[in-house]
């Protein structure tokens, strides 16, 4: 017989099956068994694809690629008729893939991508060891700012910068807008320039010479659409007037996305302070030299701090100034949240290969006589797990593409829904890594769900027909149960993590929950140049109050300074208090959140007065200074006295504030914070430029915003109003990262479920199919319907359970890595692993009863059939 080169493998197992059957037919014929008519059929014509099969591997090389297109054309066309398996296969690849890819755009993202920034590792923040290098230059540990840029040789240039934000009146009205305070070398040290105008210059650091101002290329084209004389023009921003030098690049709005760049003087104005509603905590940078190294600039520093100038005072150890990377500097703590994130991914991609292995196998099982006849007709192991790599392979591979859409569509969705917030570390990126990496995992996941199922059936294929009944083994069971229990493992590890991220989550959420939610706040800033003195803006505030109260459906409004979750004006000073109204002689420096509101704000905000009296109206300018304080802050310091009538006294004000009241402790910077020691003053005895208005309404939610603009624009259209939201709203950005977290490990636990689910079902699927003629025996033989049903149900939950103990050594096992995304609950809480134990098993139990089910209705006869 001449066999063509060209024809399929296909082509010739189905010729040669044929003649195998006439043979064993004629065999029967003349009364020889049926086994050995088959075994004698597969010796007549083994020699004829031996002889073929020897062609092949001595021209490997030339036939190879023909091997391999043939191989995928087989599989493709053997996956058009089992499209059930193929879309299931390929689906749970492409989860397990997507959900990886995503995780590392994400972390490309937030750790890799600098934005427009570019050779950061030349770029070093100088920090205490106790946190940012920052603070008054009089406050400041030497080297300071000049320091550095007169004695070191080696950094190129050297810079500050501070963040915040100012109000612009411009062709739009009045707006907020970011504002970055920076030294002239800003733009050196991150080598960019203007695209039109000039950078600041050196004299502009003075404060008298500090009127230049460089403007970002959106609000040159928002606010002066896109003029090309706008260099020159003026900018009016928070009562000042500022000169227009220069114009920045469209990619280039660092830091945040800044508006306007104007000169941070040297030593500070203290008036730039109020400009920005900061401390004036600014991050100074510098560029090394090309030649230089991070460990000799260090030693340069470590040099210049021994040399303290007269007058100065070192602090201790905490003073010690490091040069730190940028780019870890702009992380802003990325990174246990992405490690996080990319352990829970790799887990899902660990389940989804489990699941795919146990498909694989289902399948290779079922084509075991078919591998047994192309080994007997001489095909060579290898062959034989090339064609069964082929399937696995080639579905993995769809799945890779179809998770790299996914991928690109899920990141996507987060971005534009806020949930993963836009940041200056840069823009999700799709590139050639991201196709390169969708290969690798492909080929690794391809390879994994394959090589079990390959290497079990290429040695199936080998043994007797008579040791292997239906197509299946004891050695492919078990596989198949370790596989499961893998798979449980992993996905018990995953939910633990989703559910302790949740529940933190949670607990965050229950802090301070009695506040009202549905009250609204607005938050507005007085230009500081032209509100001078406390008269004039204790006078706008209560004009405004007035209004506000006046508006339909308003029934109370107040004030403070600083809205609670918003952050509060959190400061450290020595704090004179007493047990009597006589001021005790040693002060204590104690840390207080320092807030000022108007009468009415406890009663507005839902803040119960545990002792003493709100605020009144009384209580304003030129009457008898007053104060309340919090009931951690009576607890601290009047443990057994009631601290009404008692006094307090801040540094820098030597009038002692009697103490009128004690109010329910809030949080004033997020809900991880802890509740500190607070202090209240009244807002017309020490009133500032930046409030929040917060107002009980019942009018319509649509109505608020123009309501409120309204009555601040008929005072004055200069004060922007800016974060019309309700408190509920707050609440939720307050918690924006946490919640990030939480939806993304959620989809993630939800994930490893449903694959699980499906794992479980199929593997007691599988064995009832596998074990029909062993079933119908034993119900010949009496056995009852619980009696199948339960073997059915033990034999799947067995790896269950073995799943659940690994799977909870391995979240015992990540509880470092949760430990640093927690808040409120520990990284091994009893009740999250009781619960998802109880859950999954529940879960597991659910899928393998529908299957347990089944595998009652078979009978002796049925089964006898389906032989």
């Amino acid at each position: 017989m001449r066999w063509r080169s060209k024809r399929s493998d296909d082509d010739f197992a189905a010729e040669i099956r044929t003649h195998l059957e006439l043979e064993a037919d004629e065999l029967r014929r003349q009364g020889v068994p049926e086994r050995e008519a088959r075994d004698a059929a597969h010796r007549a014509f083994g020699n004829v694809t031996s002889t073929r099969e020897r062609f092949y591997d001595s021209q490997r090389i030339r036939w190879l690629p023909r091997q391999l297109a043939s191989d995928l054309r087989q599989a493709a066309s053997r996956l058009l008729r089992q499209r059930v398996f193929a879309i299931a296969m390929m689906l749970t690849m492409a989860l397990g893939i997507g959900a990886n890819l995503s995780v590392f755009l994400i972390a490309d993202a937030a750790l890799f991508q600098s934005g427009p920034l570019k050779n950061l590792e030349r770029i070093v923040v100088l920090k205490n060891a106790g946190g940012t290098y920052s603070g008054s230059r009089d406050s400041r540990v030497v080297p300071d700012l000049l320091d550095l840029e007169r004695d070191s040789g080696m950094f190129e240039a050297v810079a500050s910068y501070a963040h915040g934000a100012g109000n612009l009146v411009g062709a739009n009205g009045a707006e907020r807008v970011a504002v970055t305070l920076a030294t002239p070398d800003f733009f050196n040290v991150l080598h960019f320039a203007p695209t039109a105008g000039r950078s600041f210059l050196a004299s502009e650091r003075i404060p008298q010479n500090a009127n230049a101002a460089i403007i970002s290329d959106a609000l040159w084209h928002r606010d002066f659409g896109a003029a090309q004389n706008v260099i020159g023009r003026q900018l009016h921003l928070s009562g000042k007037s500022y000169d227009i030098v220069g114009v920045m690049p469209p990619e280039f709005q660092f830091p945040g996305e800044t508006d306007v760049w104007i000169p941070l003087t040297v030593p500070f104005d203290i008036s730039q302070v109020s400009l920005l509603r900061i401390a004036l905590i600014e991050t100074i940078v510098a560029r090394l030299k090309p030649e230089v190294s991070r460990r000799q600039a260090q030693l340069s520093i470590d040099a210049m701090s021994a040399m303290i100038s007269p007058g100065s005072v070192r602090r201790g150890e905490d003073d010690r100034v490091t040069g730190e990377s940028f780019r870890s500097h702009l992380e802003h703590g990325n990174r246990d949240g992405i490690a996080l994130l990319a352990s829970m991914a790799l887990l899902v991609l660990l389940i989804a290969i489990a699941n795919a292995s146990n498909l694989v196998m289902a399948r290779a099982s079922a084509r075991l006589d078919e591998i047994r006849l192309r080994v007997a007709l001489g095909a060579t192991p290898k062959r034989i797990c090339q064609q069964l790599m082929s399937e696995p392979l080639l579905l993995t591979f769809v799945g890779g593409g179809t998770g790299l859409i996914i991928a690109y569509w899920f990141t996507q969705a987060m971005v534009a829904t806020g949930t993963l917030p836009r940041s200056e570390l840069g823009e999700v990126h799709f590139g050639i890594y991201l196709a390169a990496l969708a290969i690798g995992i492909s080929v690794f996941g391809g390879a994994l769900a394959g090589g079990a199922s390959a290497v079990i059936l290429s040695r199936q294929a080998h043994l007797p027909p008579s040791s292997v009944r239906g197509g299946s083994s004891r050695m492919s069971l078990n596989a198949r149960r370790y596989i499961l229990g893998v798979q449980i493992a992993v996905s018990f590890a995953l939910l633990v993590g989703a559910s302790l991220v949740i529940r933190s989550l949670a607990t965050l959420l229950d802090h301070d929950a009695e506040m009202p939610s549905d009250t609204w706040t607005a938050e507005m800033s007085l230009p500081p140049a032209t509100y001078t003195n406390g008269v004039i803006r204790s006078k706008f505030a209560g004009d405004l109050l007035d209004r506000i109260r006046m508006i339909p459906g308003v029934r109370n409004a107040a004030i403070i300074d600083n809205l609670p979750l918003g952050g509060g004006a959190e400061v450290s000073l020595p704090v004179r208090i007493s047990e009597s109204k006589v001021a005790s002689t040693e002060p204590k420096s104690i840390q207080v959140d320092l807030e000022v509101v108007s009468p009415g704000y406890f009663q507005t905000m839902g803040v119960r007065v545990e002792r003493g009296r709100e605020f009144r109206e009384a209580d304003g300018f030129g009457a008898p200074l007053v104060a309340l304080i919090s009931e951690d802050m009576m607890t601290r310091y009047w443990p057994r006295a009631n601290p009404v009538g008692a006094t307090v006294t801040l540094e820098g004000d030597p009038r002692p504030r009697t103490i009128v009241g004690v109010v329910r402790g809030v949080r004033s910077y997020s809900l991880e914070q802890k509740v500190i020691p607070q202090v209240y003053f009244p807002y017309s005895q020490s009133p500032t430029t930046y409030f929040a208005v917060v107002a009980s309404v019942t009018m319509d939610a649509d109505r608020i915003t123009p309501a409120i603009r309204h009555a601040v624009s008929g005072l004055d259209d200069r004060v922007p109003v800016f974060k019309v939201r309700t408190f509920g709203q707050v609440r939720r950005d307050s918690v924006v990262p946490q919640r990030s977290r939480a939806m993304l490990l959620g989809a993630f636990g939800f994930l490893a479920l449903i694959l699980s689910t499906i794992g479980v079902y199929g593997a007691a699927a599988y064995q009832v199919a596998q074990r029909q003629l062993d079933i119908g025996i034993r119900r010949a033989l009496g056995a009852t319907t619980l009696q199948v049903f339960r073997g059915v149900l033990v034999e799947t939950l067995v790896p269950v359970v073995f799943g659940i103990l690994g799977g909870a050594c391995i979240a015992v096992a990540l509880g470092e890595v949760m430990g640093h995304v927690l808040y409120g609950i520990g990284p091994y809480d009893p009740a999250t692993f009781v619960i998802v134990c109880v859950g999954l098993s529940a879960v597991a139990i659910a899928a393998s009863s529908i299957p347990a089910w089944r595998a009652t209705q078979i009978t002796p006869d049925l089964a006898i059939r389906s032989e």
